[in-house]
């Protein structure tokens, strides 16, 4: 309910009940239009411009991508107000992506530290049979449309735990060419990671490669790996490729 005035307009709630669902509703509206903007500049953008990439709103104008990115910010920081613990962190950890892409590398670090930590629930898309994961049903057993890259494969071959990692099933061929997809969402109802911990890690990572902490940045990867059960790099590894 609203009380309204000449000069002003107090919102006002029926019950206690109501009263408490105003932190978690301004969270969700702020933290929601903070991905609904990322998405469009990071997904959607167009790239025929001198801004980076943008997107246009309707029958707006051209809004470029780093000013929605500054937007998307601003929502994150007002959406941390109302959050809980492990809320503030996924917004910190969507922060450092977000700072990543604009080139702010002292920011990210401050919002990466401050993310998601190991074991944290990741932030996830559901899906049922009716909004399926186009992932399975384009790329994946629901419709051969598209293929892993063969890099992927090779992946795997040289290394066999990486198959923990990256799930790939031979797709059947009446050539007899081997095509290989993925298989990491392998039902219609396939939930899709939006944010994790391991990607927040990796985000420490280079940012920690950035500042020469090489070992620290090793570290932090071979963590990532742990949790897909994935053998650990070393430094003759990383020397071998480079």
């Amino acid at each position: 309910n609203s009380d309204s005035s000449a000069s002003s307009k107090t919102m006002t709630y029926a019950d206690a009940a109501d009263s408490a669902l105003r932190g978690p509703a301004l969270f969700a509206g702020y933290f929601f239009g903070a991905v609904v903007r990322l998405m469009m500049c990071d997904n959607f953008s167009l790239d025929n411009t001198d801004d980076g990439g943008g997107v246009v709103t309707g029958n707006g104008p051209f809004i470029p991508s780093a000013q929605l990115r500054l937007q998307a910010i601003g929502l994150l920081d007002e959406a941390i107000k109302y959050g809980s613990a492990a809320q503030i962190a996924r917004c910190n950890t969507l922060k450092a992506r977000t700072y990543l892409y604009l080139g702010d590398y002292a920011n990210a670090l401050t919002a990466a530290q401050a993310g998601m930590g190991v074991g944290a629930a990741p932030l996830q898309a559901r899906f049922n049979l009716v909004t399926q994961n186009n992932w399975y049903t384009d790329a994946g057993q629901g419709r051969s449309q598209y293929m892993a890259a063969p890099r992927f494969k090779a992946y795997v071959d040289s290394l066999p735990s990486e198959a923990n990692r990256i799930p790939l099933y031979r797709h059947p061929s009446f050539s007899g060419e081997e095509y290989w997809q993925q298989n990491k969402y392998d039902a219609q109802d396939a939930p899709y990671n939006y944010m994790t911990w391991q990607e927040n890690h990796l985000m420490l990572a280079e940012l920690a490669i950035r500042n020469n902490e090489n070992a620290t940045a090793l570290d932090l990867v071979n963590v990532v790996r742990a949790s897909h059960d994935v053998v650990a790099l070393t430094d003759d590894d990383i020397q071998a490729e480079f």
